[in-house]
C-alpha cells in the first residue's frame, strides 16, 4: 500500500479483520485452494499480508514475491480496474525465471483483482488453484473483482474515517492522565451533577484495554442480531451507563429499537417502534453526515418537545447518539442513556463509542456479504457446471460415452491423436514403485506398437515423476535439444519418437500416469492451444476415471443391497421353518437343508459336541455324488486343543482353502476324508453351551466365502440354538404335564382302596379286600 495510507491503517483496529474475512470468504466461494492479498506499495516486488489456504499447501503469508503476472500489460489492466484469468500458468508467455517464483509455491492457475482506494493501487486480491491448472469461468472472474471492490470500499471508508484522528490511542490516554493529574475538572463544560471523579477512574482503569477488548469482542460475531446484541451489551458496561439501544431506521425515517441492554429496573425499550417526525424534520439529515451528539443533561438542551417526550418515556436525563453507516448510508443509531442522574460525557468517552459505530457499520457490511455467499456460491456453481459440461461435450464427447476404465482410456487416445493430427498416443499407467506400462495406444500405420509394453525406467521415476504428481505439463519440441536424460531419450528412440508432449492424470488425487503424444516423423513446435486442449483433456480423463469408478461402485452396493434383501428373505423362510419344527431331530435336519439350499454349497452339516474332542455328525444336507457323513463319529483330539474354547466364546471361522488357512495336519487329514476344500465353520450355542457345531462344506473347488454369507449363517445357527432351547422346554413341559396326570390317577386309586378296606370289619376281610386293591391297581 501506499506510505502515506499505510502509517494510518497499519494502526486502525478493524484493518486485519478486514483482510482476514476477506479471503477466507472469497476462498469459501470459490473453492479453491489458495487466496491472499498483496501489498502494492513496492511494485514489483510483493508482500502477501493476508492468506487463506488449504492445509494441504504451504503457507506464504509473509513471503516478499515478484509475481510475473503484476507487470507489463498486466498492470496496465489493474490500473484500469480490471481482473484477469491464467488458466495454466506453467504454459504463460512471462519471464521464466521469475515464473519459478510460483512453481516454488506450487501454483499452477491464479486470477488476480485490484484493491484500489482515491484512484491509488493499494493490493491485489489473488486466487490460486495449485492441485491442478484449471479455466476461470467469468462468473468466478467477476466474483473475485466483486469481492476486490468490496475491499476498495472498506478501504476507502477507513481512510476517510481517519484522515482527521490520531489512531495512537496510548498518546490520547497519557494526555487524559497528565490533564486529570494537574487538577483539570474534565466535565467543565457540562452542567449535569454527574460524579466526574468516578468517571474520571473509570476511564483511567479502562484505557489501556477496556477499548481494545470490547472492539475485539465485536469484530469476532457473525450475523447481524449477534453484532448488534453484543454491541449494546460491550458499550454498556464499558460506559458504564444506564441504558445503550441501537435505534435502526427504516426508509421512511422512521424506525424500532432492535437492540437494547440496560439496567436492572428500568424501562425496557427493545422492539420499541418510535413515529416521531421532530426527529426525522431535525437530526436525520445530521446524522447521515456523521454526526455524533452528547446531551449532558436533556433539559439544558435545545430539544423539541416532542422528542423530549420520547426520552422522558425512558427516563433518560443524558445521553449520546452516534451514527451507524453501512454501504454510506444511515443505518441506525447507537446510543447511551444515563437515567438516574445527568452525566458529564467525557471526551474519550465519546470518541469510543464513535470507533465501536464505525465499526459496527462495517461488520454490518461484512454481515450482508455472508448473507449473499451462499446465493454467491450457487450461482458459481450452476454457471460453472454449464461451462464444464459444455467443455466436456465439445471437447470429449467420445469419452462421455465411456463407462468403464478401459473404454475411457481407448476413447481418450483416439480422440487426441485425431485432434493433434500426431503419430502416437498413449496412456502410461503408473504403478506403486513408479514404474509402469502402456495400457492403452492409438498409433498411425507404419510406426512401433506400444500398447502392454511394460516400461522400467529409473532416470523417469528420479528426475520426472514427483513434477507430474504436482501436475506439471511438459512439451518437447525435439528430444535431442530439450536437456533429458540419455536414458530417457533412449526409451524414446524405441518408439522413434521424436517431439513428445506429456500431461499427468491425476485421479483421486494421486497421479493415475500420463497421457501422451508423439510425433515419429519429424520434430514438432507443439502450440500452446494444443499444449492447453490436451491439458484439459487429461483432466477430463482423470474426471471420468473417478465416475466409473464411483458407477463401479455404485453397481456394486447396488448388488450387495439385493444379496442384502435376497438373504433376509431367505432368513425369514429358514427361520419360519425351524420354529415350526418342534422335535430336535425336525430342526436339525431342516436347518442343513435351508442353509445348502441358500449357500449353494456341496454338503452342510451339525456336529454335536459329546465330549471336547469327540462328537456326532447328527444332520447332513449333501450333494448328490459326495461322500455321506451322517452319523459318523469324530474323534480329533487337535480339534480340542487348537479350537474348542474359541467356538465356545462364539468365533466364527471361514477358510476358503484349507491348504492355506494354517489348520492343523490332523484337521486337514479330517477334511479330506470327506472332500472338503472350502469350510466354513459356526458355533450353535444352547442352553447357554456349545451344542454343536454348523459347517458349510465347498468340495468341487476353493471357494471364498462372503461376508453377506457367513453373517447370514451365523444368524441361522443363532437360531437354531433358540429352536433347540423351545424344543427342550416344550419337551420338558409334556413330561411334567404327564406326571401331573400320574400324580391324579395314583391319588384316585388310593382313594378307592382306602374306602374299600374301611368297610371291612373284620381282620380277615381287612386284610382280603388290602390284597385284592393291590392287585388290581397294580
Amino acid at each position: 500500500m501506499t506510505q502515506s495510507t499505510d502509517s494510518k491503517l497499519s494502526n486502525y483496529q478493524n484493518l486485519e479483520e478486514l483482510l482476514k474475512i476477506t479471503v477466507e470468504t472469497t476462498r469459501k466461494t470459490l473453492k479453491c485452494d489458495r487466496v491472499i492479498i498483496y501489498d502494492a506499495s513496492e511494485l514489483p516486488q510483493v508482500e502477501v499480508i493476508a492468506e487463506a489456504v488449504d492445509p494441504k499447501y504451504a503457507s506464504i503469508l509473509g513471503q516478499t514475491i515478484i509475481d510475473p503476472f503484476l507487470e507489463g500489460d498486466y498492470l496496465e489492466n489493474y490500473c484500469y480496474g480490471q481482473a484477469i484469468a491464467i488458466e495454466n500458468t506453467y504454459t504463460a508467455d512471462v519471464n521464466k525465471n521469475q515464473l519459478e517464483n510460483l512453481k516454488k509455491f506450487k501454483i499452477k492457475s491464479l486470477a488476480i483483482a485490484p484493491i484500489s482506494a482515491g484512484n491509488k493501487l493499494l493490493a491485489f486480491l489473488v486466487a490460486h488453484q495449485c492441485s491442478r491448472p484449471q479455466p476461470w469461468h467469468p462468473e468466478a472472474v467477476k466474483l473475485l473483482t466483486e469481492k476486490a471492490n468490496i475491499t476498495s470500499f472498506a478501504l476507502a471508508n477507513i481512510i476517510e474515517a481517519e484522515k482527521q484522528k490520531d489512531l495512537n490511542f496510548t498518546k490520547q490516554a497519557t494526555e487524559i492522565q497528565r490533564r486529570n493529574s494537574a487538577g483539570m475538572d474534565l466535565a467543565k463544560n457540562g452542567n449535569g451533577k454527574g460524579k466526574p471523579t468516578e468517571q474520571k477512574t473509570k476511564i483511567q482503569e479502562n484505557i489501556s484495554s477496556s477499548f481494545a477488548d470490547v472492539n475485539g469482542i465485536i469484530a469476532n460475531q457473525l450475523g447481524q442480531e449477534n453484532i448488534l446484541k453484543t454491541t449494546v451489551h460491550e458499550v454498556r458496561h464499558l460506559l458504564n451507563c444506564d441504558r445503550v439501544v441501537v435505534y435502526s431506521l427504516d426508509q421512511d425515517n422512521y424506525g424500532v429499537v432492535v437492540a437494547e441492554s440496560v439496567a436492572a429496573g428500568l424501562t425496557k425499550s427493545l422492539g420499541k417502534s418510535i413515529d416521531d417526525p421532530c426527529f426525522a424534520a431535525r437530526y436525520i439529515e445530521k446524522y447521515s453526515q456523521g454526526r455524533v451528539r452528547a446531551w449532558n443533561d436533556i433539559y439544558s438542551e435545545d430539544i423539541t418537545p416532542c422528542y423530549l417526550e420520547q426520552l422522558e418515556a425512558l427516563e433518560v436525563k443524558a445521553k449520546i447518539v452516534t451514527p451507524i453507516i453501512r454501504e454510506n448510508e444511515l443505518f441506525g443509531l447507537l446510543i447511551a442513556h444515563q437515567c438516574n442522574d445527568t452525566r458529564n460525557w467525557q471526551e474519550q468517552e465519546i470518541h469510543w463509542i464513535t470507533e465501536i459505530a464505525t465499526q459496527v457499520g462495517i461488520m454490518l457490511d461484512y454481515n450482508e456479504i455472508f448473507a449473499e455467499t451462499d446465493r454467491e456460491e450457487q450461482k458459481l456453481l450452476a454457471a460453472s457446471e454449464n461451462l464444464w459440461n459444455q467443455h466436456f461435450t465439445d471437447a470429449i464427447q467420445y469419452i462421455r460415452q465411456s463407462i468403464t476404465k478401459e473404454d475411457i482410456l481407448n476413447a481418450s487416445v483416439k480422440e487426441v491423436r485425431r485432434v493433434l493430427k500426431c503419430d502416437r498416443v498413449v496412456v502410461y499407467s503408473m504403478n506403486s514403485d513408479n514404474h509402469g506400462m502402456i495400457v492403452a495406444e492409438s498409433v498411425a500405420p507404419g510406426w512401433t506398437k506400444a500398447q502392454g509394453r511394460v516400461i522400467n525406467d529409473p532416470c523417469f521415476a528420479a528426475k520426472y515423476i514427483d513434477m507430474y504428481r504436482d501436475g506439471r505439463v511438459r512439451a518437447w519440441g525435439n528430444i535431442y535439444e530439450s536437456g533429458l536424460t540419455q536414458c530417457y531419450v533412449e526409451q524414446l528412440e524405441q518408439l522413434e519418437v521424436k517431439a513428445n508432449l506429456v500431461t499427468p492424470i491425476l485421479n483421486e488425487g494421486k497421479l493415475f500416469g500420463l497421457l501422451v503424444a508423439h510425433q515419429c516423423s519429424a520434430t514438432r513446435d507443439w502450440q500452446q492451444p494444443e499444449v492447453r486442449w490436451m491439458a484439459q483433456i487429461a483432466t477430463q480423463v482423470g474426471f471420468a476415471l473417478d465416475n466409473a469408478k464411483l458407477l463401479a461402485d455404485a453397481k456394486q452396493l447396488q448388488h450387495q443391497l439385493e444379496n442384502e434383501a435376497q438373504l433376509t428373505k431367505y432368513y425369514t423362510d429358514a427361520v419360519r421353518y425351524i420354529r415350526e419344527s418342534l422335535h430336535k431331530e425336525d430342526i436339525l435336519e431342516i436347518s442343513v437343508e435351508e442353509v445348502r439350499r441358500v449357500l449353494n454349497c456341496d454338503r452342510v452339516v451339525i456336529y454335536s459336541m459329546k465330549q471336547d474332542d469327540y462328537g456326532t455328525i447328527v444332520a447332513e444336507s449333501v450333494a448328490p455324488g459326495w461322500t455321506r457323513s451322517q452319523g459318523r463319529v469324530i474323534n480329533d483330539p487337535c480339534f480340542k486343543v487348537r479350537y474348542i474354547e474359541h467356538y465356545r466364546s462364539g468365533r466364527v471361522r471361514a477358510w476358503g482353502n484349507i491348504y492355506e488357512s494354517g489348520l492343523t495336519k490332523c484337521y486337514i487329514e479330517q477334511l479330506e476324508q470327506l472332500e472338503v476344500k472350502a469350510n466354513l465353520a459356526i458355533p450353535i450355542i444352547s442352553e447357554g453351551q456349545l451344542f454343536g457345531l454348523l459347517f458349510a462344506h465347498q468340495c468341487s473347488d476353493f471357494r471364498e466365502w462372503q461376508q453377506q454369507e457367513i453373517r447370514w449363517a451365523t444368524q441361522i445357527a443363532t437360531q437354531v440354538g433358540f429352536a433347540l432351547d423351545n424344543a427342550e422346554l416344550l419337551a420338558n413341559a409334556k413330561l411334567l404335564q404327564q406326571q401331573v396326570k400320574d400324580e391324579s390317577k395314583w391319588t384316585d386309586y388310593f382313594t378307592d382302596a382306602t374306602q374299600h378296606i374301611r368297610a371291612s370289619l373284620k381282620t380277615g376281610d381287612i386284610l382280603n379286600t388290602s390284597v385284592k386293591e393291590v392287585r388290581r391297581i397294580l
